[in-house]
């Protein structure tokens, strides 16, 4: 029986945790190399981390050479080297260890860190494109300066939005949140840049120069944001201010009547 091989264990953690590879991306790239179901690579990952050079929870298990050799393709994919400390230790607990793997099963750490990095940027797009948080709070803090009611100015931009003014409200409310797209980022590209104009109406009639932070973050996010917006869809911050002053005073005339 051969006990727990701790050096193992604590490089094994050591490389997972400087790597940031989660179990469910070790699945998918390794069951296949490793000859395991995906359901039986977290197993494996669990035993190597607590040092056993078999990925068994037994100290003895059945079939030794299969399970070295899948240890073997899982320590290649970590870039373990062939005269690494480990691969020596193993191999003096058990002479069948070999390494490197088969060429045909090999996976590259190069490879695998590649990978991962694709699928964080394009979380990190994803993110950026559902919410911009900066967008959400200059907006509420100019819409909030101005003192006019979410409705009115929902009525005001309706007509060049094309939408009613209950959906353009609503657009308010999610642009105050941080949301550039009103709700989840259009997969069509003529809908995204529908959206895209719509929030460029809203931002200039609050007001917001070319050269604000704001527009250029827009313009980070998608190089096609139109700002300013064409001149026929411009309402300016001013002439709403003015028609909701006008709004107010005709409507505390009404109300003394």
């Amino acid at each position: 029986m051969v006990m727990a091989y701790e050096d193992l264990g604590t490089v094994v953690n050591q490389v997972l945790d400087e790597s940031g590879f989660p179990i469910p991306f070790l699945q998918k790239h390794l069951a296949v190399p490793m000859g395991l179901s995906n359901t039986s690579v977290p197993e494996y990952v669990r035993n190597y981390k607590i040092g056993n050079i078999y990925g068994s929870s037994s100290g003895d298990p059945q079939d030794k050479k299969g399970r070295l050799e899948k240890t073997a393709v899982f320590l290649y994919a970590l870039d373990f080297s062939e005269d690494s400390e480990i691969i020596a230790g193993i191999r003096e607990r058990d002479s069948g260890f070999e390494y490197p793997p088969p060429e045909e099963k090999r996976v590259s750490y190069d490879g695998l860190k590649k990978a991962f990095e694709s699928i964080n940027n394009n979380k990190r797009y994803k993110q950026l494109a559902l919410k911009y948080p900066e967008l959400g709070t200059e907006v509420t803090k100019r819409f909030e300066k101005s003192g006019v009611s979410r409705s009115f100015w929902a009525k005001k931009l309706a007509p060049f939005f094309g939408r009613s003014n209950f959906i353009v409200r609503d657009f308010i409310t999610r642009y105050k949140q941080g949301y550039p797209y009103a709700t989840g980022a259009p997969k069509d590209p003529d809908v995204k840049l529908e959206r895209l104009e719509e929030l460029a109406i809203f931002l200039y009639s609050l007001d917001f120069s070319e050269d604000d932070e704001v527009i250029a973050g827009m313009r980070e996010r998608d190089e096609r944001f139109p700002y300013p917006p064409p001149e026929e869809k411009r309402i300016s911050y001013e002439q709403i201010i003015e028609d909701f002053k006008a709004f107010r005073e005709e409507f505390e005339i009404v109300k003394w009547r």
